[in-house]
C-alpha cells in the first residue's frame, strides 16, 4: 500500500470518530429536551430552547464558507490557513465549548449554557467540512468508499445520543420533573465525548502533514511510534507540507506546478473543483 494511502486510511479512520463525536453533542440536548425544560436550575422554557437551538445552528450559514475561502487562498497570503491546520483548530473550539455547556449546566447558569452551545455550534459544521480539503487527496480512487464510512459514522454519532444519555439522565438521578443531578450528567458526558475530538483531530493533522509528523517527537519515543511512523512515511511519495492542502489534488505531479483548487463548501455537501 503506498505511503498516501496508509495516510489517508488512517485519517479517514480517525476523522470518522471525531465526526461521531461531533454529531452525538450536538444532538445532546435534544435527547433530554422536556426534561431540560422542566430543570428549576436552569429555567429552559420552550422560548429558551429554541433560542439556545438556534444560537447553535446559526453560525453554520457562514463558518464553513469563511473556513473554506480562508483555506483556499494562496499560500503566500497572510490570511491563509491550511485546512489541516483549520481542521485542529475547529476541533478545538468544538471541544471548548462543549466544555463550556457542561459547565453551564453544573452552575445551574442558562446564560453559561447557551454561551457554550454557541461556541460548539459555531464550528459544528466547520469540523464537517474542512477535512474535505485534503482527506480526499490521500484516497484517490477510494474517495467514494471512504465517505459513506464517515458519513455512516457521523450518524452513528447520533444514534448512539440518543440510545445513551436518557439513560444515563435515569442513572444519575433525574427524575421527570428535571430534578436531581441527571441533566449535569448528560452535559458532562457530551463535553468528554467532545474532547476526544481535540486530539484525534491534532493526529489527523500530523498524519495528513508528512513533514510535521515526521519531525514529531510524539511519535518517535517508542517502538509503537516508530514502527507506525514508518509504516506511514516509507518509501517516500513526496510528502505534504502543512501548507499544501493535503497533496495530491493540490499538487501538481511532475514539473507542471501547483493546481488551482477551489473547494466550495454547500450545507451538508461540498464539491471539489480544480484547474
Amino acid at each position: 500500500m503506498p505511503p498516501r494511502l496508509r495516510r489517508g486510511v488512517v485519517c479517514a479512520a480517525l476523522l470518522a470518530i471525531v465526526l461521531a463525536c461531533n454529531h452525538f453533542c450536538r444532538d445532546a440536548p435534544g435527547t433530554i429536551e422536556e426534561q431540560l425544560r422542566a430543570d428549576p436550575s436552569l429555567d429552559v422554557t420552550p422560548t429558551r430552547f429554541s433560542i439556545m437551538t438556534a444560537l447553535y445552528f446559526a453560525p453554520s450559514a457562514l463558518v464553513p464558507l469563511v473556513a473554506g475561502g480562508v483555506s483556499s487562498l494562496p499560500k503566500h497570503h497572510a490570511a491563509y490557513v491550511s485546512p489541516q491546520r483549520a481542521f485542529a483548530t475547529v476541533a478545538a473550539v468544538g471541544a471548548a465549548g462543549n466544555v463550556l455547556s457542561a459547565a453551564g449546566a453544573s452552575s445551574g447558569s442558562f446564560a453559561a449554557l447557551a454561551c457554550g452551545r454557541a461556541v460548539a455550534g459555531s464550528v459544528y459544521e466547520a469540523i464537517d467540512m474542512t477535512p474535505l480539503g485534503f482527506v480526499p487527496a490521500l484516497l484517490p480512487g477510494l474517495w467514494g468508499t471512504a465517505s459513506g464510512f464517515i458519513n455512516g459514522a457521523l450518524r452513528l454519532g447520533s444514534v448512539l445520543a440518543f440510545a445513551a444519555l436518557p439513560r444515563i439522565y435515569e442513572q444519575s438521578g433525574g427524575g421527570a420533573d428535571g430534578g436531581g443531578g441527571g441533566v449535569v450528567a448528560v452535559f458532562w458526558f457530551a463535553a468528554c465525548v467532545g474532547v476526544v475530538m481535540w486530539p484525534l483531530a491534532a493526529i489527523v493533522r500530523e498524519v495528513a502533514t508528512r513533514a510535521a509528523f515526521d519531525a514529531s517527537p510524539h511519535w518517535g519515543g517508542g517502538s509503537l511510534g516508530a514502527r507506525l511512523r514508518a509504516w506511514l512515511s516509507d518509501g517516500g511519495d513526496g510528502g505534504d507540507d502543512d501548507d499544501g492542502g493535503g497533496g495530491g489534488a493540490a499538487s501538481g505531479g511532475g514539473g507542471g506546478g501547483e493546481a488551482l483548487r477551489c473547494v466550495l463548501y454547500t450545507g451538508s455537501h461540498t464539491t471539489a473543483v480544480a484547474w
